[in-house]
């Protein structure tokens, strides 16, 4: 797995919040397209003088970076829409081999999740699935797996579980 990253500037929190928009609305649906994509993450880091911005592409080989970015693999590329709100950026890439190719698997939801709820048996829920527990209904969530989850509950609501 191979890490392409890229840093710029952006002079206040509406220009980093603009580049992050422009990268999940134009830049991001491109790169699920290209063969050997694997990933991204964006990292702001906000100070008084406006935010720095990282991203981080993963990428399954450098055939694969090749055929987004073209023969020169180091050039960055940033659309004209990112450079209009960018005070600076990296006109270069750094390419960063990761010898573990599960680096970057704790930022992905994976396993199944077992929610048992009383008289209704056991729902079984795999990647990308959901479900609602009714307020008042017992239940017990439970994995046989290692399980990464999102849950979301009511401000308020106290897990008793014992």
């Amino acid at each position: 797995m191979i890490a392409r990253r890229w840093t710029a500037r952006a002079e206040g929190s509406e220009q980093a919040d603009a580049y992050v928009a422009h990268f999940e609305h134009t830049v991001r649906p491109h790169l699920e397209s290209t063969e050997g994509f694997l990933g991204a993450t964006i990292e702001l880091i906000r100070d008084d003088d406006g935010s720095e911005i990282v991203v981080v592409t993963r990428w399954a080989s450098m055939d694969a970076i090749r055929a987004f970015s073209g023969e020169d693999i180091d050039l960055a590329v940033v659309e004209p829409e990112a450079r209009a709100v960018l005070a600076q950026f990296d006109t270069r890439v750094r390419h960063i081999e990761l010898a573990d190719g599960q680096a970057f698997d704790h930022l992905e939801l994976n396993g199944d999740l077992l929610v048992d709820v009383e008289g209704a048996g056991t729902i079984t829920l795999a990647r990308h699935q959901a479900c609602s527990v009714p307020r008042g209904v017992v239940h017990r969530t439970r994995a046989p797996r290692r399980t990464t989850i999102l849950m979301v509950e009511a401000a308020g609501v106290m897990p008793v579980g014992d």
